[in-house]
């Protein structure tokens, strides 16, 4: 007896039972040997087959997999694979530019040669050269709202046959796979535009397509399942992608337990907004499920063992060119300018993130300036500075050049911020020579999370982190389930103070008042002088006539009236 494990493996002996006669001596020629059998075929080809190549992979041992190259000038060809283990098979057949009957076969090697396969050519393909670059593509351009419902159904139908006919040890229907995805992601992208279309106003009318995001999406999740009942433990990751909608599938090595992330690009919940913050971003979810398909909550984790979400913006957003609102002012060398930023309103659960920027309008002196910065304080009251303030950033140049935009980014958290406050910013240059046009921007960041029990989107267990950008959400999460992320540009305004004027020293000015005090005290001086040698002499002047003993000093004052 084969133990069962050993009969998967391709262990099969023979002959199965091996009949004797035992007299009275031994018998020694009993023997079982494994059997090795022949896969063997014809290729037909509608003119000389040239070189062509057949691959023959298990389905049921990893790994194993053998080729056999053939090569005539005629329209027939036969091979064989000698020494098959038993098992499942998987024969295909290579050749780009031929069309064929049967691509593919699987047989099952069980105690018998296997030599009924064949592959018959039916055509070639066709491949068009144009002179001009076209697109081609499925129009999108919705027809009308009842084909969603329809369409869905259909796939509803596709998904129930797949997964009859999907069983575990088989090929993964990949290519079907694709095929669904796309029509899903398509669905979802219609309905999503849909919903934003205006909708019937007949009384009781309700958009046919309202759930019917929802509805593909959930598909999404259950082709995932069936596809997963086809892998085994330690094969290659199953990626799936289309044009709106892709998914990964990662199986653990340690134990039985299957990864699933999802990423749209439509929204598939287009509906439930939290205050009007719709949600910008791609829409991204994660969960563990057994192969089974049994969902493993994950929910309820503490702080330190929160999950980091990075949801990129939607690319239609990103492809329009939004981008944080900026307004510029030009700040001196050496100089200050004050900015106040008022916000008009916002929700207080979403970040505010206000991302300071600037360029050189004269770059030649930078290689001679000793250190090189603009330094931004920040503060909800008036005239902030270095010692009052809450925040503040040295913003170098080579710092806008990284693509970290946290260094020149102020992060102002929800519960620490008035929704319709403004917030102060002192703008102090410390370049000596080089001028600067300095932009202030500002967006807002709010992560989401959707509901299905109560079809709305949440924020709770949430926390936006500073490392969000205009390009992607990065969000701190408890618990998983669908994520989204509105990163907007909130209603607001910049208003720049600049410094009051102060008068300029005119060195020359100066100068020349200077020479002219030192010339009147150096004049004051000697005049001073000359009036002292003035009074001495007089004095000594004696009176009118002979020489006597007595001398008088005689005083004369006169005015400066005409006639004194």
């Amino acid at each position: 007896m084969v133990p069962e494990a050993e009969t998967r493996a391709g262990l099969t002996l023979k002959p199965q039972t091996f009949p004797l006669t035992v007299t009275d001596r031994p018998v020694m020629d009993v023997a079982f040997v494994q059997f090795l059998a022949s896969v063997s075929g014809k290729v037909s080809c509608l003119d000389t087959c040239g070189d062509l190549l057949v691959t023959l992979q298990s389905l049921s041992r990893q790994g194993e997999k053998r080729s056999l190259q053939l090569s005539g000038k005629v329209n027939a060809m036969t091979f064989t694979f000698d020494n098959v283990l038993p098992g499942k098979y998987k024969i295909s057949i290579m050749h780009e530019d031929w069309c064929w009957k049967n691509k593919s076969l699987e047989v099952e090697v069980l105690e018998d040669e296997v030599s009924a396969v064949e592959f018959r050519q039916t055509g070639y393909m066709l491949r068009c050269s144009l002179s001009h670059a076209i697109t081609l593509g499925p129009s999108r351009e919705l027809v009308c709202r009842s084909c969603l419902k329809q369409t869905l159904h259909k796939l509803e139908a596709m998904m129930r046959i797949l997964q009859a006919e999907t069983t575990a040890g088989t090929v993964t229907p990949t290519a079907i796979g694709d095929s669904i995805l796309n029509i899903t992601g398509d669905l979802i992208h219609l309905a999503s535009s849909d919903v934003r279309a205006p909708q019937p106003s007949e009384l009781g009318a309700e958009s046919p397509s309202r759930m019917v995001a929802s509805q593909a999406y959930n598909l999404t999740s259950a082709l995932m399942r069936i596809l997963t009942r086809s892998r085994v433990l330690n094969e290659e990751h199953l990626t799936l992608a289309g044009e709106e909608i892709a998914f990964s599938r990662a199986l653990a090595n340690l134990s039985d337990v299957v990864q699933l992330i999802f990423l749209v690009d439509s929204n598939p919940f287009p509906f439930g907004y939290i205050s009007n913050y719709t949600v910008s971003t791609k829409v991204a979810s994660m969960a563990f499920q057994t192969r089974a398909g049994a969902q493993i909550p994950i929910e309820r984790l503490a702080s330190e063992r929160a999950i980091t979400v990075k949801v990129p913006n939607n690319s239609d957003w990103a492809a329009r060119g939004h981008r944080s609102s900026a307004n510029s002012v030009v700040v001196q060398p050496q100089a200050s300018v004050g900015a106040v930023v008022t916000l008009d309103s916002s929700n207080p659960a979403a970040v505010l993130h206000l991302q300071l920027n600037y360029t050189l309008l004269d770059g030649r002196y930078l290689s001679e300036e000793s250190e090189p910065y603009l330094a931004v304080y920040l503060h909800s009251e008036p005239r902030p500075n270095e010692h009052n303030c809450s925040a503040s950033r040295r913003i170098r140049p080579e710092s806008l050049q990284g693509a970290d935009h946290r260094p020149y980014t102020f992060f102002i958290s929800p519960g620490s911020r008035d929704p319709a406050g403004s917030y102060h910013l002192n703008l102090s240059s410390h370049f000596r020579w080089s001028a600067l046009e300095v932009s202030v921007g500002l967006y807002t960041s709010l992560c989401q999370y959707f509901s299905e029990e109560d079809m709305v989107w949440r924020t709770e267990g949430l926390l936006p982190l500073e490392e969000t950008s205009p390009r992607q959400a990065v969000c701190l999460t408890r618990h998983l389930t669908a994520f989204g992320a509105s990163l907007f540009v909130p209603p607001s305004h910049v208003r720049f103070v600049f410094p009051e004027p102060t008068a300029d020293v005119n060195y020359i000015v100066m100068l020349t008042c200077a020479v002219c005090l030192v010339t009147y005290m150096v004049m004051a001086a000697i005049l001073h002088k000359l009036d002292q040698l003035d009074a001495s002499r007089g004095r000594a002047i004696p009176f009118c006539g002979q020489r006597g003993r007595f001398k008088y000093e005689i005083l004369v004052k006169t005015g400066w009236g005409r006639g004194s």
